[in-house]
């Protein structure tokens, strides 16, 4: 009984989350497309991501493309 209830309980949290990753991974889509390229083509540095993936939606959320650029030319200095 108690296998059970644990079984639904991860089987609840597991399809309330996956909702929310998919619409975290389709607003990097939101993104300018020369942003898109330059993301694609960034290399790890020593194994980490040179830019998270909140980041990103920050700079995705930003607004137009033109201000998403600006953002993008801010954050890019770091890395």
């Amino acid at each position: 009984m108690g296998g059970a209830s644990w079984r639904a309980q991860r089987t609840s949290k597991v399809n309330s989350t996956l909702p929310t990753c998919a619409t975290h991974l389709l607003d990097l889509l939101l993104l300018a497309p020369d942003i898109q390229e330059a993301v694609l083509f960034l290399e790890a540095v020593e194994g980490r991501a040179p830019l998270g993936e909140r980041g990103l939606r920050a700079i995705a959320h930003a607004g137009t493309w033109e201000v998403q650029r600006e953002r993008w030319c801010e954050v890019k200095p770091s890395f």
